[in-house]
């Protein structure tokens, strides 16, 4: 294939995608179960040896009254974070007629990727983009961490046809980096 042309504009539902598929894949690289138990662990321990130096709880109650607020701590914990995760989503969703949810027109080809919109040019050689993503409905070019050009599968003609090109131009591009 010598080339693929798309012309669309990416919604507000694929942006979402992207930005759930980079928070899971970021959580991923940075959550450890053994960590997070740890740090239960320690907090218990420190809310245990704080009740017991108080001389106004019951000897008995005092692990029950710890463990009561080491729950409370962690529920406030977790549904703190759950907001703050929503809130970001919410403040970070592009404008409708920025650089990302506008028209944009795409050529991919065995050299570069180039992006127009009405608000920018871009223009990504195959050597900066450093992986590949099939993630269901759509395809990521990650030029870095988080920055990714999100193709819609159903705005190819063939998407297994584009999406073979694509690794194939990728992994020629690249392969002269890795000998």
């Amino acid at each position: 294939m010598e080339k693929i042309e798309l012309k669309f504009s990416i919604t507000e539902d694929d942006w979402k995608e992207y930005n759930s598929f980079i928070t899971k894949r970021l959580c991923k690289k940075s959550s450890n179960i053994k960590t997070t138990f740890l740090e239960l662990l320690i907090m218990f321990v420190m809310m245990l040896f704080a009740f017991y130096s108080l001389s106004f709880f019951d000897i008995k109650t005092k692990p029950i009254t710890a463990i009561t607020f080491v729950i409370i701590g962690f529920l406030y914990y977790y549904i703190a974070s759950i907001i703050r995760s929503k809130n970001f989503i919410a403040l970070s969703l592009p404008k409708k007629e920025g650089s990302l949810l506008s028209e944009n027109s795409f050529i991919i080809d065995s050299e570069s990727i180039k992006i127009t919109s009405k608000n920018s040019n871009a223009a990504y050689p195959w050597e900066k983009i450093y992986e590949v993503i099939d993630n269901n409905n759509h395809i990521y070019l990650m030029a870095d961490t988080l920055f990714g050009i999100i193709l819609p599968k159903d705005k190819f003609k063939n998407a297994d046809e584009a999406l073979a090109n694509i690794v194939e131009w990728h992994k020629n591009s690249t392969s002269h980096l890795c000998s």
